[in-house]
């Protein structure tokens, strides 16, 4: 079986395809581009690469996931007419999963505590709180919009309870984004199957500013 797992939520623009069998999985295509408010016009070319060097269709994919948000307006946009598109059309599973999941998945292999820092508009930024333990997520302050000074007096208050152990390598930022894709398609909790697809839309999340 073969997954598409797709993000436009930031300015990283990610694509990858991953081959599954027997509960094991591999990677056969992953592109990671950046870009300013051009994700239109590079989506669908770096999804038609890697089907051509996998010499693959759409049609072959049995599920598609997609980044949900929070992130960006149009790049949301982008990729879920996209995928909508696709499931609709050729009758692919959907489903989608946090992008901030998403771009910090890799995390899911060392345990600890993360505290997540999305760039947004001007000082704000989507912001998220998690522990990980065995593969498994704990969420301690689910995904907000907040300003930076906000969400790092968060930080700060948590800190001072000794029971929080936040080191500074588990400070994530856009500097510190790392995807699995093995980790997205292998942990089903992450994901969520999109049961009517005409009624979904991306999570902004944040407010006008």
């Amino acid at each position: 079986m073969y997954k598409m797992i797709l993000d436009t939520s930031s300015q990283i623009l990610y694509i990858a395809f991953v081959c599954e069998e027997n509960n094991e999985y591999k990677i056969i295509y992953e592109s990671i581009s950046e870009g300013k408010n051009n994700h239109s016009d590079n989506l669908l070319k770096k999804i038609e690469e890697g089907l051509k060097i996998n010499n693959l269709e759409v049609k072959d994919f049995s599920e598609i996931i997609c980044g949900r948000g929070p992130g960006m307006y149009t790049g949301l946009r982008v990729s879920m007419t996209v995928v909508k598109m696709f499931s609709w059309s050729l009758g692919i599973t959907l489903s989608t999963i946090s992008s901030i999941d998403l771009l910090f998945s890799n995390y899911l292999n060392k345990d600890g505590i993360f505290a997540c820092m999305l760039k947004a508009k001007k000082d704000y930024s989507y912001t998220k709180i998690f522990s990980v333990k065995n593969g498994k997520i704990e969420i301690i302050k689910d995904e907000k919009f907040l300003l930076n000074q906000e969400f790092e007096g968060i930080i700060n208050d948590l800190s001072s309870d000794k029971s929080f152990d936040l080191s500074s390598d588990l400070l994530l930022d856009n500097n510190k984004i790392d995807i699995s894709p093995i980790n997205i398609c292998k942990y089903d909790y992450l994901r969520k199957e999109v049961t009517n697809i005409h009624a979904l839309e991306p999570n902004y999340l944040r407010e006008d500013i």
